[in-house]
């Protein structure tokens, strides 16, 4: 399985760098050479959205297969506390409250961005 998961994953790498390369360069212009060139700011509400999903996802993956101690890692802590606290069950509701606070602020994020859109 994982092989075929590898596999899905640089077919679908490969599908990208051909539509990419579909894409017209724009040339710039010697004024923008001389003066230099910054690129656009990016939009952070996706990356909000995107770590909302993940964590769901892990919340999800939590629920179903729980851990158990002892807990080991960078989040063993946070994650011995909520086993202890809320039971088997306690990581998961860790990431689907994070999954929440973080969808939240995604849309707060997005309607900041469409209320300063003209």
């Amino acid at each position: 399985m994982p092989v075929l998961i590898t596999v899905a994953a640089l077919l679908l790498l490969w599908a990208f760098i051909v539509w990419d390369r579909r894409k017209p360069v724009q040339k710039m212009s010697r004024h923008e050479l001389d003066v230099g060139w910054s690129a656009k700011p990016l939009l952070k509400w996706p990356l909000h959205l995107a770590l909302s999903l993940i964590s769901l996802m892990f919340g999800v993956t939590e629920w179903f297969d729980p851990s158990l101690p002892p807990f080991t890692g960078k989040l063993s802590a946070i994650v011995s506390m909520a086993h202890t606290t809320f039971g088997e069950h306690g990581p998961a509701y860790v990431y689907f409250c994070c999954s929440v606070v973080l969808l939240v602020l995604a849309f707060v994020l997005w309607q900041r961005k469409a209320r300063q859109a003209p």
